[in-house]
């Protein structure tokens, strides 16, 4: 098939920026004191959470925690828990309580992820792929792929969505995605997204990153003229892209926790349709795609 949209769910990021500079669109940051470190966001959180909401298949419901109905992980990482030992304050694991876990690391999202439910983990399996001069020392239940060029991720993209119809987190760097509209997305006053061919195409745009870079989800592809091989060229492929960014920073302004700026929320501002050959260039070395499945 030419063309693979899955129904993921886009979620902003709820802390920091992937960007030391303010953010596009006319939100602005905070200024931090001189000297203080630049906070990792929480866009590698927010895309796990994007894939957790795609394993509950259509079966969400209301919900504190992120894997409510997460199939088998459900059992474990839905219940109200009490770290603080205060029995009267229920916790849940969703994407804040991500964030203060992972902290930006992909490398403890797989530790998260691969270790056994009896240890705190989800028991769930990863696999991720990296260029030859990259290979990540490998984390629990982690099958590590690799490439000899970056032009492969490609093939591996499409082996993710086309075989196996998994959405994959993309771990990119000195990229920032901006829709092609300077005030609104066109597609913001209908009800639902247009189709992958018909949504209008973003912009990459270089931009400095933090040193973790910035996790986006990649959710479609879109092929054009197929030829005789069935494979086109990268030049005729676009990819569907769920950006956590531009974020809701709530440690900057907690009066969003109860009514965040809709510019902020609505999925127009977060989903994004890329040419691919220019969105590869920004994935990084180690670990620039990765997968997860319970």
């Amino acid at each position: 098939m030419p063309t693979i949209e899955l129904d993921v769910r886009a979620i902003p990021q709820l802390y920091g920026s992937s960007y030391p500079s303010p953010q596009s669109h006319g939100f602005t940051s905070m200024p931090r004191q001189a000297g203080a470190p630049q906070l990792f966001g929480s866009c590698l959180s927010a895309s796990f959470e994007m894939i957790v909401d795609w394993i509950k298949l259509g079966a969400r419901k209301r919900a504190y925690s992120t894997f409510k109905l997460a199939g088998p992980w459900s059992a474990t990482h839905s219940r109200k828990g009490n770290p603080n030992g205060d029995k009267f304050v229920n916790l849940m694991w969703n994407q804040a309580t991500l964030h203060n876990t992972i902290y930006g690391s992909a490398d403890c999202l797989l530790h998260l992820v691969g270790e056994h439910p009896n240890d705190g983990g989800l028991g769930g399996v990863s696999r991720t792929v990296s260029l030859e001069h990259s290979r990540p020392k490998v984390q629990i239940r982690e099958t590590v792929e690799i490439i000899q060029n970056q032009n492969q991720y490609l093939d591996w993209i499409r082996t993710f969505l086309k075989e196996y119809g998994h959405p994959i987190i993309a771990l990119t760097r000195g990229a920032r995605f901006n829709s092609s509209s300077n005030e609104f997305p066109s597609w913001h006053q209908h009800n639902e997204r247009p189709s992958l061919s018909e949504l209008p195409k973003s912009r990459i745009e270089e931009a400095e990153t933090v040193r973790n870079g910035h996790a986006v989800v990649i959710a479609g592809i879109y092929e054009r003229n197929l030829g005789i091989i069935n494979q086109p060229s990268m030049d005729q492929c676009d990819l569907l892209i769920l950006d956590p960014a531009p974020s809701i920073e709530l440690e900057n302004h907690p009066e969003r926790f109860y009514n965040p700026p809709s510019t902020l929320t609505d999925p127009c501002w977060h989903t994004h349709r890329v040419d691919a050959r220019d969105f590869i260039r920004y994935i990084k070395s180690e670990r620039g795609l990765i997968t997860f499945h319970p």
